[in-house]
């Protein structure tokens, strides 16, 4: 195997490379190192196979999916998009009035944060919402677990609307 010259200036003196003085034979890898060094490769080649992909697009369609269900008037179907930790803060009932006094006519994406931590994957998206009292922002937390492969809905923030006529 050959290697360049700033290759060889930088390894000369490690154990694992032999030097030739023979500019024609080069730095040469041991083959006891050479062996490691190829499995080693194979092993961050595989490894980087295994990466997680990228869920945001299927986070952010169940968003807008969860958003149409609102703008429809469908609140039971908007509350299965939520994890059981968040629908437990409130009754099922008290969702549906909830949404039912909201009334949202529209919801246009704004921006979206990922962060990825061991057990799975939080997508943070910012909305602008209009519903019966104005324009608003709101903040959806999705969440994809690693262990049960599900993508739920885990925080809901609603921010004071402004009145119609001051919305950007």
């Amino acid at each position: 195997m050959l290697v360049p010259d700033w290759v060889k200036r930088a390894v000369v003196n490690h154990r694992i490379f032999r030097y030739s003085s023979s500019p024609e034979r080069g730095v040469k890898i041991s083959k006891r190192y050479g062996w490691r060094l190829v499995l080693a490769t194979i092993v961050l080649a595989i490894c980087a196979g295994c990466a997680e992909p990228d869920r945001s697009s299927q986070a952010q369609l169940m968003v807008n999916q969860f958003y149409q269900t609102l703008e429809q008037s469908q609140y039971d179907k908007a509350i299965r998009f939520f994890s059981d930790e968040l629908v437990a803060t409130r009754s099922a009932q008290q969702w549906v009035d909830y949404f039912a006094r909201r009334a949202i006519r529209t919801a246009v994406f704004k921006d979206v944060e990922t962060n990825t931590v061991f057990s799975g994957r939080f997508y943070i998206f910012d909305y602008q919402v209009t519903d019966a009292k104005g324009t608003g922002a709101e903040t959806i937390t999705v969440f994809h677990s690693l262990a049960d492969d599900t993508t739920q809905i885990v925080s809901y923030k609603v921010y004071a609307g402004l009145p119609a006529n001051e919305a950007n």
